[in-house]
């Protein structure tokens, strides 16, 4: 099982060979939905990674610190231009959250 924040489904169901679909999802107030277009500041971009790290590090043998470190750069090259000069170079906050995922397989 992993270990990530997300709302408890209450329901789900599909109506076969449609685009019917119900889900009922717990309400997390005060949670804000994120806006694709406008993005999200530093603070929240390492929010999401934290929560990838922990929903992809089970599946493979590097630490949340490594991941960090792994895509880090792909994320400053892509959205430098949406980033202060400050916001360019990783948080000094992260760290290894002091778990190792077990090698995949």
């Amino acid at each position: 099982m992993v270990r990530i924040r997300r709302p408890r489904c209450y329901h789900a169901a599909v109506i076969p060979g449609t685009a019917d679909v119900v889900v009922v999802l717990e309400d997390l107030a005060p949670a804000a939905q994120g806006d694709q277009l406008t993005g999200c500041d530093a603070v929240d971009a390492g929010l999401a990674m934290t929560e990838a790290a922990r929903l992809h590090g089970p599946r493979s043998s590097i630490s949340v610190a490594d991941f960090y470190r792994a895509v880090w750069g792909g994320f400053v090259d892509r959205y430098r231009p949406a980033l202060a000069p400050a916001e360019w170079h990783q948080p000094a906050g992260w760290r290894d959250h002091g778990w190792k995922a077990a090698p995949a397989g």
